[in-house]
């Protein structure tokens, strides 16, 4: 689904992403090639941007993830979240799809 803005022309071609593994295959790299195979469709269909929204400033593993397949750190959104009672940071990473694939980013054959 595009990111919504409540403006659509502009930003017909963002979307939001997002990945989740079960808590059994953490670390495996199962969040690396799903996150990659979500890169190539979206490219494949014409998408410019793709954007995440990290529920917790903390959690590292979701940054590097991403970092890895070529996001960018583009903002924190301060105390906007909250979990079991602790308000949190979100951050907000940002890949355009129109550049070089990073490695490890799958190929469409």
């Amino acid at each position: 689904m595009p990111f919504s803005t409540g403006i659509a022309p502009p930003t017909k071609k963002t979307f939001e992403v997002s990945v989740y593994t079960a808590h059994t295959a953490v670390r495996r790299g199962a969040g690396s090639v799903a996150l990659a195979e979500v890169l190539t469709s979206l490219r494949a269909d014409g998408a410019r941007e793709a954007l995440a929204f990290i529920g917790d400033s903390y959690n590292a593993a979701s940054i590097g993830l991403h970092r890895k397949l070529g996001f960018q750190h583009v903002g924190t959104l301060k105390d906007v979240g909250e979990k079991f009672g602790k308000m949190l940071d979100v951050i907000v990473m940002q890949r355009t799809l129109t550049f070089e694939k990073p490695a490890g980013e799958a190929t469409k054959t």
